[in-house]
């Protein structure tokens, strides 16, 4: 950009400089690296930044004959005042440059309220009353330091007297940067850094979270007897670098000539919501740990020393906390200013969003499965390790579960993503299964986080996430229990802010033990067969009806149901005529029909906000009948084939001991044709989970799912506010 070319400005202008500092609003400014109209830029302004109208301009007063050095940032304006320079004979004025590029000057014209460009080595005629002052825009810095010069012209009150004020300006550009476009590259300043918006369109900069801040996992790791301290020392900055490879880079660029003595860079949160959202590093240089800069429990400004060399990157690294991500919304600032002796005189800021925790569906691959060794799991992991058996992407871990609180319903597996990271995330809800955390460690991948949930949250069991149904929910949604007891009022909250999958509460009240995978599942469909791409598995008290009294028409009536179990002491053995028998048996098909409304219920939630269609639905046998302990609440009657563990092409079904004709069970056939017709699943394994009582099939076994999903969460489309639930 040549000598002489006006253009716009929007970029905040704060100056200090040992004169005087002089407040003034003007809507004629520059900008660093594009032409904005003033009113597109108000547009563009967040409300928070509604102050970058009230601009601060650098007043400088050079004197004739003596030169002075001052410094200048790009993007910034030195104001000189004639009326304080200027001899009161002089009519013209011709400023000079060495570096006519780099800078741009104009002057004010009072008679018709508009700045007027100044061209270098060209006389200006002038009016005191009308020109009382003279702009310098800092367009682009300098290797070293540029000569200006102000000569007037003439000066008959003293012809001998110097007419020439000469100023060394050294102009140096400075800025924070961040990867802004999501392209994985952080750019140098870059004109969107100071927005976010939701898109796969638009632009906005991600920090990945630290979900493992709150971690069982040992922040300090044990030395064994014996280590030196030089091995010390390297593991500790072996440690460190291992660190910096899961938090979000940005970059302090500064290039320009070396300032003088007295200026200083500081880091600073605009708002009390921005400082509890992140956590700033930078490496120490002598030590190369990671040095804590700014964060919850530092209330001071820190100081960033920076000496300003010719070329300067200062690496700082950012990591993002959960407890208060997604307040208001979403989004918090980092500001970099720039001070000369305590006062502020330049000031760049970034925008971020922290990555949220994404939760897959069953419908995603299995990498891991974490099974209790106890008694009467035998078959079911002799199952599992037959399916696992030469598939390298997927392990069996087995545990042992002493206290019985197996880790399903108190473990759950997602990941967080940004644009260059994809980091897998446990939460582990219980103190108890810390003792667990070597077992869980030592089969999940180094960058693993393990969170442990300090608040109510008890069990995560009722809680499923369903599948990816794009456009409405291009990451599924989070299906969870009504009530806040049992999941926790943090966790819901978290998951409701992140806005990335929403969540649809169901009515499980009415269960003694309430399982969100004992009433609804999700396994995989073929494309073609199927747009959804996958169905909605839901018991049905009409299916099981259907089948029996088929049985007791066809003259197999007298055909044996549970035959060789047990409720407690008394056989569960039963004909299918007695089980019809409405004289003996009205009690179970009256507590099975008054249970299914509940699920009706909650078919009908899914259909309205699932958008789901009737078709989508694939409905399983299944009885029920109300508690011993308490009538209000049920328990399944028979093993639910709902409770299934889907394993790709694979599924672990609980054996529903049905009633068998011909060596088939009419029950499991059932559930095995309408697997193999409408689904991906080739493989069904039934597995005995009823001893004494009837056990879900999953309640010890948690499955991590393959992460990460196809779309990209920050792609979506999401208005602000988002919408509560």
């Amino acid at each position: 950009m040549g000598a002489g070319v006006s253009v716009k400005k929007t970029s905040t202008v704060l100056f200090k400089s040992g004169s005087t500092l002089s407040l003034r609003s003007r809507s004629s400014s520059l900008s660093r690296l594009s032409l904005i109209k003033p009113d597109a830029s108000k547009k563009t302004m967040t409300k928070r930044h509604q102050y970058d109208d009230d601009r601060r301009i650098r007043t400088i007063s050079p004197s004739l004959g003596t030169p002075i050095t001052e410094v200048a940032v790009v993007g910034t304006t030195l104001e000189i005042l004639l009326i304080a320079v200027a001899p009161e004979e002089a009519h013209s004025f011709t400023l000079r440059t060495s570096h006519p590029f780099h800078i741009q000057a104009r002057y004010t014209d009072e008679s018709n309220k508009r700045d007027v460009d100044v061209e270098f080595g060209k006389a200006v005629m002038f009016d005191i009353t009308r020109c009382p002052r003279i702009f310098i825009d800092a367009l682009r810095d300098a290797p070293r330091h540029i000569t200006v010069s102000l000569a007037f012209e003439p000066s008959e009150f003293n012809p001998r007297s110097s007419t020439t004020a000469v100023l060394r300006l050294g102009i140096i550009s400075i800025s924070l940067d961040v990867d802004a476009d999501r392209d994985g590259v952080i750019e140098k300043d870059s004109n969107l850094k100071n927005s976010w918006k939701w898109g796969y369109l638009n632009d906005g900069a991600i920090v990945i979270t630290d979900f493992g801040h709150y971690s069982t996992r040992r922040k300090h790791p044990d030395y064994p007897p014996g280590t030196t301290y030089a091995e010390m020392s390297v593991r500790k900055i072996q440690e460190a670098r291992r660190q910096r490879k899961y938090m979000t880079k940005c970059l302090i660029r500064s290039r320009g000539p070396r300032p003088s003595g007295g200026w200083s860079l500081h880091l600073a949160f605009p708002d009390k919501e921005s400082q509890r959202c992140v956590y700033i590093y930078r490496k120490n240089p002598l030590q190369e740990e990671n040095e804590r800069l700014l964060g919850p429990g530092i209330i001071k400004m820190e100081t960033v020393d920076i000496k300003f060399p010719q070329r300067s990157e200062i690496p700082l690294w950012l990591k993002g906390l959960p407890r208060t991500m997604g307040e208001g919304h979403g989004v918090f600032s980092i500001d970099m200013i720039l001070k000369y002796h305590g006062i502020a005189a330049y000031k760049d800021s970034i925008q971020l969003r922290a990555s949220p925790f994404i939760i897959p569906s069953s419908t995603e691959a299995a990498v891991n499965i974490f099974i209790d060794t106890g008694p009467g799991n035998t078959q079911l992991i002799n199952t599992l390790s037959r399916i696992a058996e030469g598939k390298t992407d997927l392990n069996v871990v087995q545990y042992s579960d002493e206290m019985n609180d197996s880790l399903q319903g108190h473990m759950l597996f997602g990941y967080t993503q940004t644009p260059t990271q994809t980091l897998p995330v446990v939460f582990v809800t219980s103190a108890e299964l810390l003792k667990y955390s070597t077992i869980i460690q030592n089969n999940l991948t180094e960058d693993t986080q393990i969170c442990h949930c300090h608040d109510a949250c008890n069990t995560m069991h009722p809680l499923v996430a369903m599948p990816s149904t794009p456009p409405r929910y291009p990451l599924g949604c989070i299906l969870i229990k009504e009530d806040e007891i049992n999941c926790g009022v943090w966790f819901r909250k978290l998951l409701r802010r992140q806005k990335v999958q929403p969540i649809i509460q169901i009515p499980l009240d009415w269960m003694k033990k309430p399982s969100m995978t004992s009433i609804i599942n999700f396994v995989q469909s073929p494309r073609e067969n199927h747009e959804k791409g996958f169905k909605v598995i839901i018991s049905s008290t009409k299916q099981a009806f259907t089948i029996l009294k088929h049985l007791q028409d066809s003259g197999r009536g007298d055909t044996r149901i549970f035959e060789g179990k047990f409720r407690g002491r008394e056989s569960a053995t039963i004909t299918v005529n007695h089980l019809l028998d409405v004289k003996y048996n009205r009690w179970i098909w009256q507590d099975s029909q008054y249970f299914q409304h509940f699920i009706d219920d909650i078919k009908r939630i899914l259909v309205e906000k699932m958008d789901l269609k009737p078709n989508d639905f694939l409905e399983v046998p299944m009885m029920w009948m109300r508690s011993e302990i308490n009538p209000k609440k049920a328990v399944p009657y028979f093993p639910n084939p709902v409770n299934m563990i889907i394993l790709d092409k694979h599924a672990v079904v609980p054996r529903l001991f049905g009633p068998v004709v011909k060596g088939m069970d009419m029950f499991e056939d059932f559930v095995q044709e309408q697997l193999h017709s409408q689904t991906v699943v080739r493989l069904v394994h039934f597995v005995d989970v009823w001893n004494t009582e009837i056990h879900d099939i999953d309640s010890t076994v948690t499955v991590q799912r393959h992460t990460p999903l196809p779309y990209k969460w920050w792609n979506m489309n999401v208005k602000e506010p988002y919408q509560k639930v």
